[in-house]
């Protein structure tokens, strides 16, 4: 809508003594003017477009239209915050086109928006699509940039995903007063070939949204290249995290995301920054999710803060991790992975991690010179499902950080299978009253006990290589240290190398009918290291 008025319309004779009059004119105008912008309050910010001989002055709102912005009139120069929208209908969008090879230049502290500033949703677009030769260009205006001069490049959640898209565009010196160089409220836009960078937080900010951001160079932010909150899920694939021009800028983590957003990473590479690897912050998986594998040289999974997989209160609502073969996972001083709640309601959890023997998954310290006790280990508390649960050949090492082992299982029954459990502070496995399958695996070179069983573990032991043949001092303690009830079910295990060549059966008492099976004749043998008392009730 165009507002025009024009006094003389009004056919009015004014005398030099009819000041009262002026005054009761410019009341009125005042007040129709007040009327019409209630009626149409985008009057105030009405989208113009100077053109001049050097560049094109932009500035307000692009309502209920379509706008190119053309290669013939570049550069254009943002003067004030513009908006880009259309009807509260997703099929009313209101779109800016920009052509390839256009520059446009922000003045200080402006912002282009898809979306409006609306409570109701006003859907917009912005589709720039530049080529590798003509890229399209979003800078600041002056003449000696630097990160923050403008504010960025901001997609609301009333931007329409499906008609947005940054591609071989180059977004920079934004993050005056808030988060990056391009931010994104709910919604999906895709961002691919694009160089973003110099902006004074992060280059991308992600809040709720889960964008495709493909084959990016993301370089010299002054926080993290990509950052997430917790519902975000983006896919974030091909991109090269770098800080290579000796500006003194180095970004502080490529990727840095809560553990729901890591579900469809990719392979991305990085250098020169302090963060070379996806960092996963403190937080909760409440639904399945699947951690994909990433080739040799992609950047690898750091996580840095507990992590909780779980979902409902009922076992049929379970939430799992799946973590594909070959994935490594890092961990930072004092983290761990647990299956289950930190609630004392379950709410059930899994961990699903199946590697190969070629490819095997790898759980590790993060330190560039690991020792036994980097990170706290695997916990699978009592609202793990067990039946969904599953270490297959993973190599879990470098755990135990101030508490018990390698894996700590707590009334749950999962399987441990062909996995290598190596070099804990503490014990390599833990049962607390579980009953877990731990068969055919490789326990070495753990301070205290290869496996360690409470009065009320029944855990099924076979098959299982327990040896310290690295010479590193390690030494372990016993091959199987556990009470009368939990012998129940032991089969052929071998070891060497170690203290404790044998089953350590520690004093306590047997109240149920229970059988101790034969073993083989290299199996290692049953010790009982106290008294043990066999009795059941006082009936006969």
């Amino acid at each position: 809508m165009q507002l025009k008025i024009r006094v003389n319309d009004l056919n009015l004779k004014i005398s030099e003594t009819g000041s009262s009059f002026i005054l009761l004119l410019s009341a009125w105008l005042i007040l129709s003017l007040s009327a019409m912008i209630l009626s149409c309050p985008e009057f105030l910010f009405a989208y113009t477009e100077n053109v001049y001989t050097d560049y094109t002055e932009v500035s307000g709102d692009i309502t209920g239209q379509n706008i190119e912005w053309t290669k013939a009139k570049s550069p254009y120069v943002v003067s004030g915050d513009i908006y880009v929208y259309g009807g509260t209908d997703v099929s009313n969008v209101a779109t800016l086109t920009i052509e390839k090879g256009v520059v446009v230049r922000f003045k200080s502290g402006t912002t282009l928006y898809a979306g409006s500033a609306s409570s109701t949703r006003h859907w917009g677009a912005i589709f720039a699509q530049g080529t590798a030769s003509e890229p399209i260009i979003f800078t600041s205006n002056e003449s000696v940039p630097s990160p923050g001069d403008w504010r960025g490049i901001y997609f609301r959640n009333d931007t329409d995903g499906n008609s947005t898209l940054l591609e071989h565009c180059i977004i920079e010196y934004g993050g005056y007063l808030t988060t990056s160089n391009i931010y994104c409220y709910s919604v999906s836009p895709t961002i691919r070939n694009c160089e973003i960078h110099k902006s004074s937080a992060h280059g991308i900010y992600l809040n709720n949204a889960s964008p495709v951001i493909t084959d990016n160079i993301i370089k010299n932010n002054v926080l993290d290249g990509i950052y997430g909150n917790d519902l975000s899920k983006p896919q974030i694939n091909g991109n090269d995290f770098r800080d290579t021009d000796n500006d003194g800028i180095r970004q502080r983590y490529a990727v840095n995301i809560y553990p729901n957003g890591v579900s469809n990473m990719g392979d991305n590479i990085g250098s020169g920054i302090d963060g070379e690897y996806i960092n996963i912050r403190a937080g909760n998986i409440t639904s399945d999710i699947t951690w994909n594998a990433l080739s040799a040289d992609a950047l690898p999974y750091v996580v840095a803060g507990h992590i909780y997989v779980y979902g409902g209160t009922d076992v049929s609502n379970v939430a799992t991790l799946t973590i594909e073969k070959g994935v490594v996972v890092r961990f930072k001083s004092g983290t761990t992975l647990y299956a289950g709640s930190a609630s004392s309601t379950r709410h059930w959890g899994a961990i699903f991690a199946q590697g190969t023997a070629s490819e095997p998954i790898i759980f590790t310290s993060n330190e560039a010179v690991p020792s036994p006790g980097d990170w706290k280990g695997i916990y699978f508390r009592n609202d793990t499902d067990g039946n969904s649960t599953l270490l297959e050949h993973c190599i879990i090492e470098y755990g135990g950080y101030l508490t018990t082992s390698n894996v700590y299982c707590y009334s749950v029954s999962p399987t441990i299978r062909n996995c290598e459990i190596h070099k804990s502070s503490v014990h390599g496995i833990y049962l607390n009253n579980a009953s877990p399958v731990i068969t055919d695996n490789i326990i070495k070179n753990n301070v205290l006990d290869g496996i360690y069983g409470n009065d009320l573990s029944k855990p099924q032991i076979n098959g299982n290589d327990f040896r310290d043949t690295d010479n590193d001092g390690i030494r372990q303690r016993y091959a199987v240290n556990i009470y009368p009830n939990g012998v129940t079910t032991m089969g052929d295990n071998i070891g060497s190398g170690i203290d404790g060549e044998y089953i350590n059966i520690r004093a306590g008492n047997i109240t149920s009918d229970i059988t101790w099976n034969a073993l083989s004749a290299d199996a290692l043998p049953y010790v009982v290291a106290g008294n043990i008392y066999v009795y059941g009730g006082t009936d006969v």
